[in-house]
């Protein structure tokens, strides 16, 4: 039994401290809740651009380390584009029919069958870019676009209200020279 003293001395909570402890709970809970959500965020952002990277890196290393499958491809027949002869040293003709089939102004490619698909829009897939859009170029070592056979070496699409996007280069050898291949993914939310 509770003796009578202790029965007077209970303190009762006022509708005060009430609110007050209500206040500090509900701007804990939102803090906690802003600070999951800004987290999170942060998270997925890390991760589309983990995804940007490897991609990115896996498609200039194949363009310029590998000869493609067929190994003698044309746009025809290819299934995986690769611009080289061997590691590095790049082919002249796989490079020009690269440029055409990713030439965003050209609709003359037979897979698609449909006058209003540009090549590129056609055959990027072949990359294997997914969801991105990519931008090519080769330049000496100056930065200045080569050209060949009278043809610029860029295609694609150069970015344009991109979220993000990545470069990477890479070096090789075309004709005895030192060339740059710079590839920019990029894509838009």
């Amino acid at each position: 039994m509770l003796s009578k003293k202790f029965k007077e001395k209970r303190a009762q909570v006022s509708s005060g401290e009430l609110l007050m402890a209500c206040f500090i709970f509900f701007l804990v809970l939102i803090m906690a809740i802003t600070i999951w959500n800004n987290t999170t965020e942060k998270i997925k952002g890390s991760e589309r651009f983990y995804d940007l990277e490897e991609t990115a890196v896996d498609i200039s290393e194949k363009l310029v380390r590998t000869g493609g499958i067929p190994s003698g491809w044309s746009k025809e027949n290819v299934t995986v584009i690769g611009l080289a002869n061997e590691p590095r040293v790049l082919d002249q003709g796989k490079i020009l029919e690269f440029l055409d089939m990713m030439n965003d102004s050209a609709f003359n490619n037979p897979p698609c069958n449909d006058p209003g698909i540009s090549n590129y829009e056609c055959n990027k897939h072949i990359l294997g870019i997914g969801k991105y859009e990519f931008y090519f170029t080769l330049e000496d070592i100056n930065g200045t676009t080569i050209e060949i056979e009278n043809i610029s070496c860029y295609t694609g699409k150069e970015p344009q209200n991109e979220t993000e996007k990545l470069t990477v280069t890479r070096t090789a050898i075309l004709n005895n020279k030192i060339v740059r291949m710079v590839l920019t993914l990029w894509y838009e939310y």
